[in-house]
């Protein structure tokens, strides 16, 4: 992911993924890491970080984009 634009094209993602799960992106993880149900383990994720929530989506926004090249462009 060296093109700048698709590295802000996946945050934006991230970010909105992060948004419709009701979260705020830019909340530290420390503070809804316990709030949040999660499907899966959090493998992209480092917990106990000051880190953004939205980083926790940016495995799923990554795998958007490889999955749907096309609407992905448009984002």
């Amino acid at each position: 992911m060296d093109d700048p634009t698709e590295h802000d094209r996946i945050i934006r993602i991230a970010r909105a993924m992060c948004r419709a799960r009701r979260l705020d992106p830019d909340l530290s993880m420390n503070t809804v890491i316990t709030d949040i149900n999660v499907d899966r383990p959090l493998c992209n994720a480092v917990i106990g970080t000051d880190a953004p929530t939205w980083m926790l989506f940016v495995g799923d926004a990554k795998q958007f984009v490889a999955a749907h090249p096309q609407q992905a462009a448009h984002l």
